[in-house]
């Protein structure tokens, strides 16, 4: 590996969920996802860039690509591969630098748009609940549809991510300004994964006056799916596909 800063460790380690639900697991020594993966040959953490090879020949673009990344004050990170299949980590940067990539984020990598990065979360996915409703969740959005219970028609709820930890099984998030109940408040989703690959949340705050209230408060209890719930079961998901 080469770096502007021989001892400096890439700068986008960690495990990542990007805006199409791919999962991306990245080291100073391999960048794999959920297609393949590809040899970290060198980066340059203060010109945002890292070339990589994919040395699989049964790969859509065996070869060194570079890819750029740009960062947000927020947290937020995007992604640019900008060439790939090249012979040569030099021709890869060639490459790179014909496309003009700019740091316009919806057009700029070679005129579409950077991939938007996320810590990962387990729970990204189409569900279905228990109770009939569909789930649509990843970093930024849960999404719920269901028939309501008295008129029969359709009805969505969204909540806007907030904030959450995956080790720590929870998220917050803000309700839906248009939601029946407790619009643009805010609420804790907890949920745990079973020993089958099943999992289950528990919505245990959803009236919450600020993301800092519903991140601090009561947790249910994990360990009870039956009624830890504020005295009810947990909802049990599966996956759609």
């Amino acid at each position: 590996d080469a770096d502007a800063d021989a001892d400096a460790d890439l700068a986008i380690i960690g495990h990542w969920t990007d805006f199409w639900w791919t999962n991306h697991t990245i080291t100073n020594d391999d960048w794999s996802d959920d297609w393949g993966v590809r040899e970290v040959h060198s980066w340059d953490n203060d010109a945002k860039w890292v070339i990589t090879l994919d040395a699989d020949e049964e790969a859509w673009a065996p070869g060194y690509g570079k890819t750029a990344w740009q960062t947000s004050d927020h947290g937020a990170w995007w992604y640019c591969d900008g060439s790939w299949g090249e012979e040569t980590p030099e021709a890869a940067a060639e490459a790179f630098a014909a496309v003009g990539v700019s740091d316009d984020i919806d057009s700029g990598c070679g005129g579409f748009d950077w991939t938007e990065m996320a810590n990962y979360l387990s729970i990204t996915g189409s569900w279905a609940d228990s109770w009939g409703t569909e789930h649509y969740i990843d970093p930024w959005m849960w999404e719920q549809t269901s028939t309501h219970w008295e008129t029969g028609g359709v009805v969505t709820n969204t909540w806007t991510v907030i904030s959450y930890d995956d080790d720590a099984g929870y998220m917050v998030a803000q309700n839906d300004p248009d939601a029946e109940w407790a619009p643009s408040l805010f609420s804790r989703f907890d949920f745990v994964w079973g020993d089958d690959g099943a999992w289950f949340y528990c919505q245990g705050t959803y009236d919450a006056e600020s993301a800092e209230m519903a991140e601090t408060a009561e947790a249910p209890d994990p360990t009870d799916v039956e009624s830890g719930c504020s005295g009810f079961s947990w909802t049990g998901m599966s996956s759609v596909y």
